[in-house]
């Protein structure tokens, strides 16, 4: 009895200082992984540790980029980096514009819906939600159910 207890007390020691030294590697290897934060890059790859990324000219957290909060013009590998949702070329974050399909009819998208010369989802189209001047093939794509000349119109002139 006396030695299983002696047993045990020594594999509970054990136990606490392997934790213990575990809990000092882990602070340890937080202080190496904050080491690049503020250092100069030119892209997300040039930030050695896959927590981080490149925003500004410097390796931030990652979760700038997880967060999308990397302003206009700003280099960027995808879209979820940009506020704007926009990683033009996975080059760099531009305005939403750049990164849309432009269209005139619907027959120009992929979606089958055009809205304010914007390829749009499909919903768009099927609910009548364009506004009056939109382009539109049928009278239940439009807010006023009216389409004349393909355009959503007030009423008929």
């Amino acid at each position: 009895m006396k030695i299983r207890i002696q047993i045990k007390a020594g594999l509970l020691l054990f136990l606490a200082l392997y934790l213990s030294l575990t809990r000092c590697q882990a602070q340890d290897s937080l202080q190496v992984l904050e080491s690049d934060i503020g250092d100069s890059c030119v892209e997300n790859e040039d930030c050695s540790l896959t927590t981080h990324c490149c925003s500004e000219g410097k390796c931030v957290p990652g979760r700038v980029c997880l967060l999308g909060l990397k302003s206009l013009n700003d280099t960027c590998n995808y879209y979820f980096e940009c506020y704007s949702r926009c990683c033009f070329n996975n080059q760099t974050c531009l305005h939403f514009r750049h990164c849309v399909q432009q269209c005139e009819s619907n027959s120009d998208c992929n979606t089958g819906c055009c809205s304010l010369n914007v390829c749009s989802a499909d919903s768009t189209c099927l609910t009548g939600r364009k506004i009056d001047g939109d382009y539109c093939d049928l009278n239940s794509e439009c807010a006023n159910n009216l389409c004349s000349y393909h355009r959503c119109t007030k009423s008929e002139a």
